[in-house]
């Protein structure tokens, strides 16, 4: 059964501790459950990641960038996902939609590309719910200049490609009923909460999912 849970969002919007928090909620009830995250997952994932998330002097082509992240979702599919999916709760911080919000709406590339690779590699591995954490781009930018790392390459992007890439998270929430709109402008536990609230409404488990700090 698919039990495969995305984080998805743009900058700043805290996807990665919420996928932290999910990860430790999820382990109170089960421990058939696995955090990963992309580009990365792998060793072959996290050296491809090391190159597309630091700022360096040159700059990708788009369809190159765009067979950098999928080189890497080949491996994490092959190696992570594919073998755990049957069994386990997979928890991973960025999916196909980041591919489809960033490289496809946000750079310019033609959706076609997206489908072929898509049918190369994904095949029928698709989330069974995604969680879109929504924020206005200037204040998830703000919130990066505070954490310092040096995974600054899409950070030093101007506020217009930021914009379009929450345009284009908000337009495939529109168009899918598995992609549900978190407000990132809560604070994180309120954050935390509503992930869980709507799991456990959808009855994505049988069992209660409790909050991450419950009871810690």
């Amino acid at each position: 059964m698919n039990k495969l849970i995305t984080l998805e969002g743009g900058e700043g919007t805290g996807k990665s501790t919420q996928a932290s928090f999910l990860f430790k909620s999820l382990k109170k009830v089960t421990k058939r459950v696995i955090l990963t995250r992309e580009p990365g997952g792998t060793i072959q994932g996290e050296k491809i990641r090391e190159i597309l998330v630091k700022k360096q002097k040159f700059e990708w082509d788009p369809i190159t960038e765009l067979l950098l992240v999928n080189a890497a979702r080949n491996e994490h599919l092959k190696n992570i996902i594919i073998p755990a999916i049957k069994q386990n709760v997979i928890v991973c911080d960025r999916f196909i939609d980041s591919t489809f919000a960033y490289q496809i709406l946000a750079k310019g590339i033609k959706k076609k590309y997206f489908k072929l690779i898509n049918e190369v590699i994904i095949k029928k591995v698709i989330p069974k719910i995604t969680f879109l954490i929504d924020i206005a781009p200037n204040i998830g930018l703000s919130r990066t200049i505070k954490r310092k790392s040096n995974e600054n390459r899409y950070e030093s992007y101007n506020i217009e490609f930021h914009e379009k890439v929450r345009k284009s998270y908000l337009e495939l929430a529109r168009r899918s009923k598995r992609i549900r709109i978190i407000d990132g402008s809560q604070s994180r536990l309120n954050v935390h909460k509503s992930i869980i609230d709507s799991l456990n409404k959808s009855k994505f488990l049988k069992i209660k999912i409790p909050y991450a700090l419950e009871n810690d």
